[in-house]
């Protein structure tokens, strides 16, 4: 559920950028459970480290939190052909790439977490994480290699 005045807020935290990603209120999920990881503002700059949480998987990206410029799309599409999840992680990885992400404190969402969401409600087995690890790292590799495409163009 949008929380009010959430499309104006995004819209003026974008500021130039080509996206913001801001955060989300949980509920019906477990207290304590690693949805409660929040983006912070004054991270919006550090695009390594935020790359490398994306890859360790604690820098949680919300798609239901996004707003993207159509000019990041350009790089974002197509997904890579061997996605089946994840794709917000991917924008989020590209905005980083690009150094055209802001991040915000606030929440702009409430999301429900419940037994029908594809997000997962625990800890995932030891081999899922590994494939989706490699799987991030392969898409700061992809997201490299076209944003250096864009830029020649």
């Amino acid at each position: 559920m949008w929380l009010q005045g959430r499309v104006e807020r995004m819209i003026a935290a974008l500021d130039g950028r080509s996206m913001v990603v801001s955060n989300c209120r949980h509920f019906d999920g477990a207290p304590g459970s690693f949805h409660e990881i929040r983006l912070r503002a004054k991270d919006s700059t550090h695009h390594l480290r935020n790359i490398l949480g994306i890859v360790i998987g604690y820098r949680l990206h919300w798609g239901c939190a996004m707003a993207v410029r159509r000019s990041l799309l350009a790089q974002a599409l197509p997904f890579p052909h061997y996605m089946d999840e994840s794709h917000d992680q991917w924008l989020a990885t590209v905005g980083n790439i690009n150094r055209s992400i802001v991040y915000m404190d606030e929440d702009t969402i409430l999301h429900r977490l419940h037994g029908e969401n594809l997000t997962p409600h625990g800890i995932r087995s030891a081999s899922k994480i590994l494939r989706a690890r490699v799987a991030f790292l392969r898409n700061v590799y992809i997201a490299v290699r076209r944003f250096r495409q864009t830029r020649k163009a």
